[in-house]
């Protein structure tokens, strides 16, 4: 599970779920897009 939304310019908030616990993260990024791809490397479960 990952959500991602944007909170003010340039800065996004990424949501992500493992062993059952919330995490978040504020992301300053170029775009959505870029966002994405580095929360996806934040929100790997392990």
């Amino acid at each position: 599970m990952l959500t991602i939304g944007s909170s003010f310019a340039k800065t996004y908030i990424a949501y992500w779920k493992c062993d059952g616990v919330i995490y978040h993260a504020y992301i300053i990024a170029e775009n959505i897009t870029e966002a994405q791809q580095f929360a996806a490397t934040l929100s790997l479960c392990e």
